[in-house]
């Protein structure tokens, strides 16, 4: 790794870092829940960015792997969640 390669990743490393704090106030203090959920959605996506970062400075190509399954899991478990509000606050009757 040369000198610009890493000003790169300590920069985008920076980045995120903040990025990653603005999304934690905002999920702790979002007015609604459908805020917070977005929160969480966004350091979700964040850190499969910063797994593919890590993968194309690294030479490991696991990474890219570990990021896909990372991305289906959040995407089935965000699903789930809006999925468990809805019915929940619906009037189901049996």
């Amino acid at each position: 790794m040369n000198v610009f390669e890493f000003y790169i990743l300590l920069g985008s490393i920076i980045f995120m870092v903040i990025s990653f704090a603005l999304l934690l106030v905002r999920a702790a203090n979002g007015p609604t829940v459908f805020d917070k959920l977005l929160a969480i959605n966004s350091i979700n996506s964040k850190i499969n960015v910063m797994l593919i970062i890590l993968s194309i400075f690294s030479n490991n190509q696991s990474f890219i792997d570990i990021a896909y399954v990372y991305a289906l899991t959040s995407y089935i478990a965000m699903y789930s969640i809006l999925k468990f509000i809805r019915n929940r606050n619906l009037d189901v009757k049996e």
